[in-house]
């Protein structure tokens, strides 16, 4: 599924975000992906949803940028209804970059690009009376997959569960994750990803990938078990070079009616996640 995932992700356009990221602009591009759940194969009607949830995604990926965690959890009924509820209302123009059903999750996903009015923006946030904060800071994350045997291989932006479980614990800490175009693939070196992060003015740049396998006979106490290994590498943009490394093996077996491979790969990811919080919130950019 994630090779077809990223083939799709390529026929639809090679993209990487140059926009200037700053909270002065008066609109900002944002990436994201909504999914809209399949009932009785009506791709139509999921795909209307999948493509109502993009826009309210990058919708919520600028109010993360601007008002911090502990007053969204206070506005978070208000948010919800007031500003999330219509977020087109918020949306100059989009274009869709991907979308495909999703048989084995029974959904269909849609991911756009979308040009946000940053103004319009602030004045409902100062209706909610939700204040400004300072700039985060600002990552982006490269991940890659190997499979047994594979020594090669190549990053795509924020693509796949391990990204996705750092993706929602850096914004719950404060800190801004930059999307990128997920069909847009580089070269599985650090200095591609450095040289990137650079680019889009980023603070720190996580490279790393993720592999998982049958879990070794002499190592599982029963079939049915995964292996996750997953290595991930913070890397400053600034002249600090590797701010804090992650290793991390697991082993799953799946839950009623779930896959012991996204499992094993999720329970690494957390605890990837949990090693890297501390040193990323600690850094301070500079020599």
């Amino acid at each position: 599924m994630r090779q077809r995932w990223l083939g799709l992700g390529l026929m639809l356009g090679l993209l990487i975000l140059e926009a200037d990221l700053s909270l002065a602009d008066s609109s900002r591009p944002y990436i994201a992906e909504g999914v809209g759940v399949l009932l009785q194969s009506d791709q139509s009607a999921a795909r209307a949803l999948a493509l109502q949830n993009a826009l309210r995604e990058a919708l919520e990926q600028v109010v993360l940028d601007m008002v911090a965690p502990t007053a969204l959890l206070e506005k978070a009924h208000s948010l919800r209804t007031r500003l999330y509820a219509n977020p087109l209302q918020y949306v100059l123009s989009y274009r869709v970059l991907w979308e495909y059903p999703d048989p084995s999750q029974k959904v269909y996903r849609v991911g756009v690009e979308t040009d946000i009015a940053v103004p319009d923006v602030e004045r409902a946030l100062d209706a909610l009376g939700l204040s400004r904060r300072t700039t985060p800071r600002q990552v982006v994350i490269f991940m890659a997959e190997r499979y047994p045997g594979q020594t090669s291989q190549t990053f795509a932006a924020a693509g796949g569960l391990v990204a996705e479980v750092l993706r929602r614990t850096l914004q719950a800490q404060g800190l801004r994750v930059i999307n990128l175009d997920p069909g847009r693939l580089w070269d599985g070196q650090e200095t591609s990803a450095l040289a990137v992060g650079k680019q889009i003015k980023a603070a720190i740049v996580l490279v790393g990938w993720a592999q998982v396998q049958p879990a070794p006979p002499e190592k599982a106490p029963g079939r049915g078990f995964s292996q996750a290994k997953v290595d991930v590498k913070a890397v400053a943009t600034e002249g600090r070079g590797t701010i804090a490394q992650a290793h991390v093996e697991t082993m799953a077996a799946a839950e009623e009616g779930g896959n012991s491979d996204a499992q094993a790969l999720e329970q690494a990811a957390v605890e990837i996640a949990t090693q890297l919080m501390p040193p990323l919130l600690a850094y301070r950019a500079g020599p």
